[in-house]
């Protein structure tokens, strides 16, 4: 696993062109821990060697809601990997788009605080991972 704060991620269901996915967060201390289930499609654009890949909020009986965590609903979220122009090869740009409620009573300078430095945090754990890998 690359990132520790999801220690639960599951394929729940496989359908011809995206799936279900359930995800548990490990929230900060005093913060009770979310879970979501989404919705993910990954495309592949030939043309310009771009990654899109979109989740959703999604419903589906094999994952009813767990006590002791809550739901956190999902309304758009996004990733876009495109090669970086100068060095297409070796380098990649990486969006993020992040919409999500995370339902319950969380501070909002929690939530400012560690939106702010998730996307940092996920790419230096994307690095890390990639060199320990490769």
């Amino acid at each position: 696993r690359w990132d520790t704060q999801f220690p639960t991620v599951e394929v729940v269901e496989q359908y011809s062109d995206y799936c279900c996915i359930y995800w548990e967060a490990k929230m900060p201390v005093g913060v009770t821990n979310r879970d979501l289930l989404q919705f993910m499609w990954i495309k592949k654009d030939e043309s310009t060697n771009a990654t899109y890949v979109v989740f959703k909020n999604a419903v589906h009986p094999k994952v009813p809601e767990k006590k002791g965590l809550i739901r956190a609903e999902t309304l758009f979220s996004g990733l876009v990997i495109r090669p970086e122009p100068e060095d297409p090869i070796h380098s990649s740009r990486l969006s993020i788009l992040t919409q999500t409620d995370a339902k319950g009573h969380v501070p909002k300078f929690v939530i400012n605080l560690a939106l702010a430095k998730s996307p940092d945090h996920w790419r230096q754990l994307l690095v890390s991972f990639y060199h320990n890998v490769y």
